[in-house]
């Protein structure tokens, strides 16, 4: 390209009068959805239309800078369209055509498809005039091509284009031979060249129908292009030789649009991947997937399957579709081992249920088995029973898959494959290091373990795959996102005395091409300039839920609740049919915390909080309320980022920092932000921060201006402050990653006593970041605690018995040896049947013991004195099946508020007891059977703790799916009336359960209500 045309094509570019226009169109666009008013008056001229034109072609003959060329061109066109509505059916399809197609061509595909949905194409089809033959065969090519993109509503789109075909070939012969008719002779021919140019690209078009569906033909691109040059050799003997420019722009939309699809994307890697892609487009598939996003195509295009990286880190953002690739990954795995195992790692219990759900809908039917191992610390025989038949994938923790590696279960045996979620988690200063060094672990006992790590962000990802990899990893990232994403701040204006107005200032970011300049859209007028954040997040939430689902993000519990108070305050209740919707989980809600609560009221008016105070249940069920859009708004803390998976048009950061750490780092803001604006749900999404003030505002810009950091150990900053010669409790306490590193460094001892330290040490990420920055001082600080942290255990390596009981346990050995020490000396015995007895103390002795463990907090308060009895009596009524709202008002009296008590106790349960009691147990129970030199252990008692049930039965119906608050009834009833099956077999009771109909179900209960509440949600669970 000469340096004249380059340097014309960058003014093209830099147009301003098209940034103006974008600009323009977006603040007045904004301000119509939700003021209802018009700021811009402009109206969108010949000249706009001339600009997108101009952009158009040089995109089509300029290859090198078609793309941004045609990223200009629909833009300009989504202005056009949206702004200046035609009457004419015929400019109407032309112009959602040109907007489509560059589209198309600039990989917009997302938002492509969800200007389309809101279309109604069908409408469109039914005006058209088929008396005027050539212009209506015309139009149906274009109609058909635009469904053929939107394919929306499962297979219904589809069956329209078919429909619509059908009805042409009926219909071609009467009204072609009476268009000709019409024609005069001197034209005739130059008619009957237009129209059999017409037949061929409509042939294209069908032919790609065909590829799409069935993958066939072969050299579909060949085909398309040999029917499209036809037509351009008949247009040529027409009058019509204006029309070439736009068969030409159909070619390169098909030939995008076959890239495009599963059938070129991915077909042909593996006969796994073939059969995964018939399944997605089979027509009893109810969701038919026939396209990849263009980011998981980059991912592949990058070599995501070459067989020789071991470690491959995918850096993609929030909702470009990495799971959909984890599946394209876990399949070629299948079909280069011989029945290989598969971890899929989660940092959340909540993600797991998420991912073993999204797992089992796509692979029970190729015959993949997918199972979860529950993220405590020890392993149940149930569970055990549940892992050995035959699973081929487990979904857990890192916690729990750390354990499954040291009691060498059967599952890890043939481990041929891990993927981590959310793998910038390896930063995380409580979890991280366990991560860390589970990975180092795993790689140190299989070189050729193959590790997927995904995330939105990890700046230094070539470094993190090489660190487990070597020369086999490989970083792949991709920067492409469905929906664009608006930054705007919130700020309260004084206009005079007494008069304070509220308005959001859009700024521009690069997270969209629609505005270049800042522009502002008011939200409220207010006397009083005192108003707190909350309010002012209250105020931007209730004016942007006209958009779609909002989502306020608070600092504290207490906040999110607050949000969600005045949100419900100035709501109407919904509708009958909405609130039946909503009829389960109201119906939960009143079981779990009473129908006078806060939540209760708020979902009643389609508002929600959502923090980890929550039930697990009730959290999944306004999720998936969220999703249908029944709830519009939430107010959450940041628990509720990692996983979440529905649609929210607008992020409202009311407060963007996290209490007791100051301000989100970069990975927690961009893990919340990331989610404004879901892929074929939003168009775009909102991005507000609420600001006071300068640092603010500075604070929020700088978030928009640094994506993505570098991952770094999160035992860097722990051994800048530990002493290297003070291995004790009290450091395991304060730095939660002494004790990881030391669990590791003792299992390194275990397996091979002779290592040397610094191939001990080398697997660590530490380690590794430590040398490669010639951090020196602190790598030689490392070297020297893990040689006193040796000698310490010199002991230890004489008994390889205790070694590996200590092992087992998820604790460090200075943990285990203090336990030892007092359990020496205080017998304690467990009995699983009399434990949760009423005046039986023996839980109670238990937990003080438990809360000694440095690495353990059973605190329900993190001030003040911990009370073992109240712990123990809290632990008891969870295990006999009461309520939050009975444990909450039976023992926090002293919490005047209702909603305060609902609060800690659902906190302290969720978050503290059901994590931590049952793995202090079993660690006690380890002790107890070194101390008695028997391997015997009795794992039901963690399991009565972790599901809050009191026997094996409702342990085994909660492992499958039953509801907590049914699973003790339906246990009662079965051991009172029907033992005919072993109802701790899990298989046994899957099939039992499986054909117990709803009127068995209802018959456990003396609250029928109850009874068909736990059926529905078996029902959605099974």
């Amino acid at each position: 390209m000469n340096g004249e045309i380059e340097s014309k094509i960058k003014n093209l570019l830099e147009l301003n009068k098209t940034k103006e226009l974008t600009t323009r169109w977006t603040e007045n666009d904004i301000n119509l959805k939700l003021n209802s008013i018009e700021v811009n008056n402009d109206k969108v001229t010949e000249h706009s239309e001339l600009i997108a034109y101009m952009y158009q072609g040089a995109g089509l003959k300029i290859n090198d800078k078609s793309k941004e060329l045609f990223s200009k061109s629909y833009d300009v066109w989504k202005v056009i369209w949206y702004s200046a509505k035609e009457t004419d059916i015929n400019k109407t399809i032309k112009k959602l055509f040109y907007l489509v197609s560059t589209g198309v061509l600039c990989d917009s595909l997302a938002e492509v498809r969800m200007i389309l949905i809101e279309i109604n194409l069908n409408d469109y089809y039914k005006n058209l005039d088929k008396k005027v033959w050539d212009i209506y065969l015309e139009n149906t090519i274009y109609l058909i091509l635009l469904v053929l993109i939107r394919k929306a509503n499962g297979w219904e789109d589809i069956k329209f284009i078919e429909s619509i075909l059908s009805e042409f070939k009926k219909d071609q012969e009467q009204y072609e031979e009476d268009y000709l008719k019409s024609i005069n002779e001197s034209n005739r021919y130059s008619c009957i060249c237009w129209l059999a140019a017409l037949l061929n690209i409509l042939g294209a078009i069908e032919e790609y129908k065909k590829y799409l569906l069935e993958g066939k033909p072969d050299d579909i691109e060949k085909v398309i292009i040999r029917y499209c040059k036809e037509s351009y050799e008949l247009i040529d003997e027409t009058n019509k030789s204006e029309k070439k420019f736009l068969f030409i722009l159909i070619e390169k939309v098909l030939i995008k649009m076959v890239t495009y699809s599963v059938w070129s994307s991915i077909n042909g890697i593996s006969e796994k991947i073939d059969n995964y892609i018939k399944l997605l487009t089979m027509r009893d598939t109810s969701k038919p997937i026939f396209e990849l996003w263009p980011s998981q195509q980059q991912a592949i295009s990058k070599n995501l399957f070459d067989n020789t990286k071991t470690s491959i880190v995918v850096q993609m953002p929030t909702s470009a579709g990495k799971t959909m690739l984890a599946k394209f990954y876990i399949l070629q795995t299948f079909n280069l081992y011989t029945k290989p195992k598969v971890a899929y790692i989660v940092p959340t219990r909540a993600l797991v249920n998420q991912i073993k759900k999204d797992l089992k809908n796509d692979f029970n039917r190729l015959g993949i088995k997918v199972e979860i191992s529950i993220p405590y610390s020890d392993i149940e025989d149930m569970e055990d029973e549940l892992l050995l038949q035959d699973t081929d994938i487990i979904v857990t923790t890192p916690e729990k898959l750390d354990i499954l590696l040291k009691v060498k279960h059967p599952i890890v045996e043939n481990l041929k494959l891990v993927i981590v979620d959310e793998a910038h988690g390896l930063q995380d200063e409580s979890r991280g290091a366990k991560l860390e060094l589970l990975l180092a672990m795993l790689r140190k006992n299989n070189r050729n373990l193959r590790v997927l790590m995904l995330s939105p962000f990890i700046e230094n990802a070539l470094e993190i795959s090489q660190w487990l990899g070597g020369s086999r990893g490989l970083e792949i990232h991709v920067d492409w996102k469905p929906s664009q994403q608006f930054t705007g701040i919130y700020e309260l204006k004084t206009i005079k005395k007494g008069k304070h107005v509220g308005e959001i200032t859009y700024i521009p970011s690069s997270l969209n091409t629609m505005y270049s300049s800042e522009f502002k859209i008011h939200v409220h007028e207010c006397s009083n300039k005192g108003i707190g954040k909350g309010e002012k997040a209250v105020k931007v939430a209730e004016l942007y839920r006209k958009l779609g689902g909002v989502l306020i993000l608070c600092r504290t519990k207490k906040d999110a609740e607050s949000a969600a108070r005045e949100c419900s305050e100035i709501s109407c209740e919904l509708s009958k049919e909405k609130l039946l919707q909503l009829d389960i989980l109201l119906n939960l809600i009143e079981v779990e915390m009473g129908n006078d609560c806060l939540l209760y009221q708020c979902i009643k008016k389609g508002i929600a909080y959502h923090h980890s105070s929550l039930p697990l249940i009730i959290r999944e069920e306004i999720e998936e309320a969220i999703s249908k859009q029944l709830i519009t708004i939430v107010s959450a803390t940041t628990t509720l980022a990692q996983g979440m998976n529905f649609p929210i048009s607008t992020v409202i950061f009311q407060s963007m920092n996290v209490p007791l750490r100051g301000n989100m780092t970069s990975a927690e803001f961009w893990n919340i932000a990331g989610r404004a604006g879901r892929a074929l749900v939003d168009k775009e999404g909102h991005i507000i921060s609420i600001s006071d003030n300068d640092k603010d505002k500075d604070l929020f810009k700088n978030y928009l201006a640094i994506k993505n950091k570098e991952v770094l150990s999160s035992l860097i900053s722990m051994l800048k402050y530990i002493p290297e010669d003070e291995i004790n409790g009290k450091w395991i306490r304060e730095y939660s990653t002494l004790s990881a590193l030391l669990q590791y460094i003792y299992h390194i001892i275990l397996v091979d006593p002779n290592i040397e330290i610094e191939d001990l040490l080398r697997g660590s990420l530490v380690y590794y970041q430590l040398r490669e920055v010639e951090h020196d001082d602190l790598a030689e600080k490392l070297i020297r605690l893990t040689k006193n942290y040796i000698y310490t255990i010199d002991k230890d390596l004489k008994s390889k018995k205790l070694m590996e009981s200590i092992d087992k346990t998820g604790l460090s050995s200075v943990s285990m040896h203090m336990l030892l020490a007092k359990l020496n000396k205080r017998g304690i015995e467990i009995d699983s049947s009399t434990i949760f007895e009423k005046d039986n103390t023996t839980l109670r002795e238990l937990i003080e013991i438990v809360n000694s463990i440095p690495e353990i907090n059973l605190g329900i308060f993190d001030r003040g004195n911990f009370s073992s009895e109240l712990v123990a009596q809290m632990t008891k009524q969870w295990v006999e099946g009461k309520s939050i709202r009975e444990i909450a008002e039976g023992n926090l009296e002293s919490e005047k508020d209702t909603e305060e008590r609902l609060n800690i106790c659902g906190n302290y349960i969720y978050s503290r007891l059901i994590n931590n009691l049952p793995w202090g147990i079993s660690a006690i129970q380890r002790i107890n059977g070194i101390l008695k030199k028997s391997e015997d252990m009795d794992t039901i008692i963690p399991s009565y703790i972790y599901f809050g049930v009191k026997t094996k039965e409702a342990v085994a119906l909660s492992m499958l799916g039953v509801p907590r608050f049914a699973a003790n009834i339906i246990g009662e009833y079965w051991i009172k009336n029907d033992k005919s099956i072993n109802m701790t077999k899990l298989e046994s009771v899957k099939t039992w359960l499986n054909n117990v109909n709803e009127e068995q179900w209802v018959k456990c209960f003396n609250d029928k209500e109850k009874g068909k509440l736990a059926y529905n949600i078996w029902m959605k669970q099974k």
